[in-house]
């Protein structure tokens, strides 16, 4: 094997390259590695070599080159890729018999990446690359029995297996056939082999039920003279224009008679007039988020197939938001800010809801980034609120939703074709941790602002109150003080305070922190956001939650029981007394 070995500047970490006769080079400076690190890097290596490896790899990405417009021949060369690392790794811990010490060596290979800014300039297999780390050191771990090396050993027979079936379904003009492309037989076998389901998708957008603020100001004279309605002299009327795309906005003209409800103009032709038939009343709303609040959808015409129009979703809050939130005697109206593909599924013999955010500029929506929501308990309906098990933001990753007994995660979005499709995982893939009252926190690992790894159980025993924050969040930043002196006043009964800094930066975190005079622990840098996005996926800062002396969670802030008024006062009511 001495033979295979190469050395170049042109990569960064070691890689395997070349098809007939692979050859493993590897960065200038190895020699310095560590005895384990050599040991390491050419078991994991040559294992990619005796597989065949690069074969596969190159096989896959064929079907993917001819394919490139089917959405498994994607998954399959993402597939056979993880496989193979995951066996590769399996086969180095078997030889170093240290886990622990092999997981750092990749983080270190990661962070070398990260600086560097790429992986290789050659083709071929890298050790480490811009892949998920923590899910793969998690693999690692398992790996130790062997029994993971031996799983991943079919991923020839899955690349060859699966190019006549893909051939097969490529060749089949749905086009022309008055099938749908999800009814196919060829699709189908194509699911069966991927273990997945496919979904419909419905032929209209579905604006979100998240709203934000939209302010209204008086209109001056000429504002109120392009009404197209007869005017009384105390009827008040507050124009705006709100966003549609990037390049389009919408004109908006509330009218507040001096007798009757408010109604609402809005220029949804957009030809810059206000028109009879664009005039709009506020009705009783389907929201099932806000659900006391009138509203009124409007549907802006939109030309990128398959969809038609475009729902903006109107709502007049509150007399207390409507009227007193606004300034210089304006109104205060609320508005979806996006739509979603919207979509049904069926898992485990039921119905499932799915939606995926749409990009009106691009005429788009993505399995992997965006807002998702997936109706998880089957009732139908998505819940948006924040840090729901239903709803979640994505940034370039899969996200595994617990769906009726399944763990699943969407592969792709075909938006002609009105297809999606859905894969399951293993349980061990869904690694999110949820926060419901009487829900148990697993155990997590951690890392504190000068690097040093900790657990959750440290605390075992105590009650442990998590806060969720950012640097970025001025009402995060406005309670650190209060959290510091609710930690002092409570430590004697048992409390610990741990913060959730989801900022890599530990400096930042730290200037902060120590600004607010905070000495409680904090869980910070890289796996500290990891924590947050991944694994909590907490999208409102702060959180809080309290967990028991067991880690089960006995309650949330949802109801604003630990914001800065009243977070001394629910302590002391659930934490027992003072020993």
């Amino acid at each position: 094997m001495i033979g295979r070995l190469r050395e170049s500047s042109d990569v960064v970490v070691p890689v395997t390259a070349g098809f007939w006769s692979p050859k493993v080079i590897l960065p200038t400076g190895w020699r310095k590695w560590s005895k384990f690190a050599r040991r390491s890097v050419l078991r994991h290596e040559f294992a990619h070599i005796r597989r065949g490896d690069l074969l596969t790899s190159a096989m896959a990405d064929c079907v993917r080159s001819l394919l490139w417009f089917h959405p498994v021949a994607w998954w399959l060369a993402r597939r056979i890729a993880v496989l193979a690392e995951m066996a590769c790794d399996a086969s180095a811990v078997e030889a170093v018999a240290s886990p622990g010490a092999y997981c750092r060596l990749l983080l270190e290979f990661t962070e070398q990446v990260a600086r560097a800014g790429h992986r290789a300039t050659l083709p071929g297999l890298a050790i480490a690359g811009h892949d998920s780390l923590d899910l793969r050191i998690e693999r690692v771990f398992a790996a130790s029995g062997g029994g993971l090396r031996r799983l991943a050993r079919p991923a020839m027979v899955l690349a060859l297996g699966m190019i006549p079936a893909l051939s097969a379904a490529a060749a089949v003009d749905f086009s022309e056939s008055g099938t749908p492309v999800w009814r196919s037989a060829p699709f189908r076998i194509l699911m069966f082999l991927q273990g997945g389901h496919v979904g419909k998708l419905s032929p209209e957008l579905v604006p979100c039920e998240r709203m934000q603020a939209e302010e209204l100001l008086p209109a001056s004279d000429a504002e109120r003279a392009a009404i197209p309605a007869q005017l009384a002299a105390g009827d008040r009327v507050f124009t705006e224009t709100t966003f549609f795309t990037k390049d389009k906005r919408l004109k908006l003209a509330l009218v507040e008679p001096e007798q009757g409800d408010p109604y609402l103009y809005a220029d949804v032709n957009l030809n810059g007039l206000f028109e009879p038939s664009e005039r709009f009343s506020f009705t009783a709303t389907t929201s099932r988020l806000l659900p006391r609040y009138p509203d009124v959808i409007l549907r802006v015409p939109y030309t990128a197939r398959p969809y038609s129009s475009y729902p903006i979703r109107i709502m007049l809050p509150e007399t207390r938001i409507y009227k007193e939130a606004a300034r210089q005697g304006g109104r205060m109206l609320l508005r979806s800010p996006f739509v979603f593909v919207a979509g049904t599924i069926e898992i485990g013999g039921v119905s499932i809801a799915a939606r995926y955010q749409f990009d009106v500029d691009k005429g788009a929506a993505y399995p992997d980034f965006g807002w998702l929501g997936m109706d998880s308990n089957g009732d139908g309906w998505i819940d948006e609120r924040a840090n729901q098990d239903e709803f979640t933001y994505a940034k370039d990753e899969g996200v595994i939703f617990r769906v009726n007994g399944h763990d699943v995660s969407t592969v792709s979005l075909d938006l002609k074709s009105g297809t999606f499709v859905v894969r399951e995982h293993p349980a061990g893939d869904n690694r999110r941790i949820l926060l419901h009252v009487g829900d148990q926190v697993p155990d997590f690992p951690y890392t504190d602002l000068d690097g040093k790894p900790h657990r959750l159980s440290e605390f075992h025993g105590k009650y442990v109150l998590l806060d969720f924050w950012g640097t970025w969040c001025g009402p995060c930043r406005r309670e650190l003080p209060d959290l510091e002196k609710a930690w002092q006043q409570f430590r004697p009964r048992g409390l610990v305070v741990l913060g959730m800094d989801d900022d890599v930066d530990t400096a930042a975190a730290r200037k902060v922190l120590n600004e607010a005079g905070v000495t409680y622990p904090q869980s910070s840098g890289e796996t500290g956001n990891a924590l947050v996005h991944k694994q909590f996926r907490i999208d409102r800062f702060p959180t809080k939650a309290l967990l028991d002396p067991e880690g089960k969670v006995v309650a949330l802030d949802s109801d604003g029981s630990f914001d800065r008024d009243h977070i001394g006062s629910t302590l002391d009511k659930l934490l027992p007394p003072a020993k």
